[in-house]
């Protein structure tokens, strides 16, 4: 787990303030939450229904995972400059392949003067350095080609895109893991703790903020109760646990 940074206290007045404000036509704050590879915006409604009962404007944003990531991420910080003002702020949500898009994004929108301000950033069982499962996927001709060009990019070695993008970021970072336990995974073909597609070693980015791991499988962490929670904690608190 990372140390909190020192402007934490200040984040979290910003960011009431926001809450506080938007509804009078000041500054607003957005979240956008995104899914996973080969998914739909349907399986994070529980995710946008979790944040909206704690008072988030949420937009549940949806991609095509057989279009190239890279244009995605583009598309979206076209999307975000287009509805909020510089003077605004924006938070996500992302489960699995939904952080690469937010991850392909940040560079150019960091440094767009017509960006809103990134306020902070949930990954749910992220392929930060790849997804395990994809690897003999991506091997395979057959499945490359069902399963589409973007199987490779979410290749473990380091020519891969998810290795090749930054892992050090400065916005705040929250990252759920997913394992069956502290020692084992779901998947057995996988070394080490795992949520049955990506390890446990795979999901740090290694600038995370927190860390967090939770007894849930790949395909629905993001559709569990405790995971939302954990998530609407981070983005109020820059901290899953509020007690700390």
């Amino acid at each position: 787990m990372i140390s909190e940074k020192p402007s934490a206290s200040i984040k979290a007045i910003f960011l009431a303030a926001i809450l506080l404000h938007s509804e009078a036509g000041f500054s607003a704050h957005r979240v956008y939450v995104l899914h996973g590879y080969m998914s739909a915006p349907v399986f994070m409604k529980g995710m946008q229904n979790s944040l909206e009962k704690q008072g988030y404007h949420v937009v549940n944003w949806g991609y095509d995972s057989f279009r190239p990531l890279a244009d995605e991420g583009g598309r979206l910080r076209r999307e975000i400059a287009s509805s909020l003002a510089p003077s605004d702020s924006v938070s996500f949500v992302t489960h699995s392949t939904g952080a690469m898009v937010v991850r392909l994004m940040l560079d150019s929108a960091e440094r767009a003067a017509d960006f809103p301000r990134i306020y902070r950033i949930v990954m749910v069982a992220p392929p930060s350095r790849g997804a395990d499962l994809a690897d003999p996927f991506a091997r395979n001709p057959v499945t490359r080609w069902i399963l589409g060009p973007n199987i490779t990019a979410l290749r473990t070695d380091s020519a891969s895109l998810a290795n090749r993008l930054p892992h050090t970021y400065d916005e705040e970072i929250g990252i759920i893991a997913g394992a069956l336990n502290c020692t084992g995974g779901y998947n057995p073909w996988i070394e080490g703790p795992n949520d049955g597609y990506i390890s446990v070693a795979h999901m740090h980015l290694g600038s995370e903020k927190e860390f967090i791991i939770t007894p849930t499988f790949h395909a629905f962490s993001a559709l569990d109760g405790n995971v939302q929670q954990l998530a609407a904690a981070f983005l109020k608190n820059g901290r899953f646990n509020s007690r700390q």
